[in-house]
C-alpha cells in the first residue's frame, strides 16, 4: 500500500530513546500495568466497519526489546491492549489493521500513547475519479554516448481526494482502470520508490498494483531509454489529469525542439544548470511531445569499444578471428615446409644424388670390366636405385648419368 507518510520503524528506536518523561509518568501506576486505547473510524462517507476487526501491536519496550500483542475490535471500532507490563512500557510501536484486502498502520512514539489512538480505514473503489498528480517532474539526469542512452528521472506527486482506498487487479481490470505511470515502452534499468511498492512493467508504462489511500503520495521512477544518433522523442501522456509538468534539461547536454511547453526558469543542480519547461492543467487522455536535440554523439574510440564490446562480436567474430588466425598459421607452417623442402634438391639433397650417381657408375664400370658377377652387380645396383628414390622423393630429379640408362 501506498502510505502518505512513509517512517522506517527502526528509526523510530532512535526516536524513542530520548523519550524519558513517558516512562516516569506510567511507572507511578500502582498496579504496575498500563492500558492502550484507540478507535477504528471509517472514514468513506455513509459506511462503518461490518466485520470485528483484529488489531496487532508491535513495539519496543525501555529494555529495546521488540514486542507483539494481539486483540479485537468491537462492533462500534473500539480496542484495547490491557495488562501490559509497566516494565514493557513501548518507546515505539506500529499499529496495523487488516480491512477490505488493505492493510492500514499507525505508528508512532510513546506520548502518542498517553492519548487514545485513532485509525482510519477506508472502503475501496475501482474508480480512478479523485486521483490525479499535483505535479509531474521529468528529468534527463545524464546521456551516455558510448551506448547511446539517456539516464531519466520522474518524480512525482500523487493525491487520491476520494474517500476510498482505489484498489485494482490488473488482471480484472479494463484500460481505464488502470494506474499508469508513463515512462517509454524501450524503457530499461526501471526502478521505483517506495520499493514496496506492487507494480507490473507494460509496454503502456508502470501499472500500480497497490491500493491507493486518501492523501498524498510521492513516487519515484528511474530508468534508461536509447536514443538515435543525437536525438530523442518521447509523447508524454497524461493519463489521468495533471496539475502541473515540469521538464529539466541540462544546458550542457541537450536543448528541446518547440513544444506545447514554455521556459519558465534555470536551475542550478549539484553545479549542474538546468533549462526548466512547464506545462500546466492537463486533462485525462492528453500529451505533450518531447524532443530532445544536440546529444552527444559516438566518437571513433565509442565505435570501437560498442564493437567489441557486443554480444554477438564476443560470441561470433571472436572465435572465427581466432579460426583464421588458426588457419593463417597452419598455412604459413605448411607453405615454410615447402620451401624448406624445395630447397634441398638445390642443396644436401643434390650431394646425395650425385654421389650415388656416381656409386651406380662405378658399379658399371665394374661390371663391364669383369670385376664384379652379375649377380652382385644386380643387387647392389637395385640396392642404390631405391637409395635414390628415397633420397630424391620419388626419382624425379634427373641428370645425364640417370641409372636407369646406364642399364640399357
Amino acid at each position: 500500500m501506498i502510505t502518505s507518510r512513509v517512517y522506517q520503524f527502526p528509526l523510530w528506536l532512535g526516536l524513542a530513546a530520548s523519550i524519558v518523561s513517558f516512562l516516569h509518568v506510567q511507572s507511578v501506576d500502582a498496579q504496575e500495568v498500563i492500558e492502550i486505547q484507540g478507535q477504528i473510524h471509517n472514514v468513506t462517507e455513509g459506511s462503518a466497519p461490518e466485520e470485528l476487526l483484529e488489531v496487532s501491536l508491535t513495539y519496543v519496550d525501555h529494555d529495546q526489546v521488540v514486542r507483539q500483542a494481539d486483540t479485537m475490535a468491537d462492533r462500534d471500532g473500539g480496542f484495547s491492549f490491557d495488562n501490559l507490563p509497566v516494565t514493557s512500557l513501548p518507546l515505539a510501536f506500529f499499529l496495523e489493521v487488516p480491512y477490505r484486502g488493505v492493510s492500514y498502520t499507525l505508528e508512532g512514539v510513546g506520548d502518542d500513547l498517553m492519548k487514545p489512538l485513532r485509525i482510519n480505514v477506508y472502503e475501496t473503489s475501482r474508480s480512478l475519479l479523485g486521483l490525479k498528480f499535483l505535479d509531474s517532474n521529468l528529468v534527463l539526469v545524464s546521456a551516455d554516448a558510448r551506448k547511446r542512452k539517456l539516464g531519466m528521472l520522474s518524480a512525482m506527486r500523487l493525491e487520491n481526494s476520494s474517500d476510498t482506498t482505489f484498489i485494482v487487479r490488473p488482471e480484472e481490470a479494463g484500460s481505464n482502470e488502470l494506474l499508469v505511470l508513463p515512462i517509454p515502452a524501450q524503457a530499461s534499468a526501471v526502478r521505483v520508490e517506495p520499493r514496496d511498492l506492487h507494480i507490473i512493467q507494460t509496454r503502456f508504462g508502470i501499472v500500480v498494483a497497490s491500493p491507493v489511500p486518501p492523501g498524498i503520495h510521492e513516487l519515484l521512477v528511474t530508468y534508461e531509454v536509447p536514443y538515435d544518433d543525437n536525438s530523442w522523442t518521447f509523447r508524454q501522456p497524461f493519463l489521468i489529469a495533471t496539475d502541473t509538468f515540469h521538464l529539466l534539461v541540462p544546458k550542457s547536454l541537450a536543448r528541446l525542439e518547440p513544444s506545447g511547453l514554455q521556459l519558465a526558469d534555470t536551475a542550478t543542480i549539484n553545479d549542474v544548470q538546468y533549462d526548466q519547461f512547464t506545462g500546466v492543467d492537463y486533462k485525462s487522455g492528453e500529451d505533450v511531445l518531447i524532443n530532445l536535440t544536440g546529444l552527444p554523439e559516438r566518437n571513433i574510440t565509442d565505435h570501437i569499444y560498442n564493437l567489441i564490446s557486443e554480444d554477438g562480436f564476443r560470441r561470433g567474430w571472436v572465435p572465427g578471428f581466432v579460426g583464421v588466425l588458426l588457419l593463417l598459421f597452419v598455412f604459413y607452417a605448411l607453405l615454410r615446409r615447402h620451401r624448406l623442402s624445395g630447397r634441398i634438391p638445390d642443396g644436401s639433397q643434390s650431394n646425395i644424388a650425385e654421389r650415388i650417381i656416381n656409386e651406380v657408375a662405378h658399379l658399371d664400370q665394374e661390371f663391364s670390366q669383369g670385376h664384379v658377377d652379375e649377380k652382385y652387380y644386380r643387387r647392389h645396383r637395385e640396392n642404390l636405385k631405391r637409395r635414390f628414390i628415397d633420397e630424391t622423393g620419388g626419382g624425379s630429379y634427373r641428370t645425364s648419368s640417370d641409372p636407369d640408362s646406364s642399364t640399357k
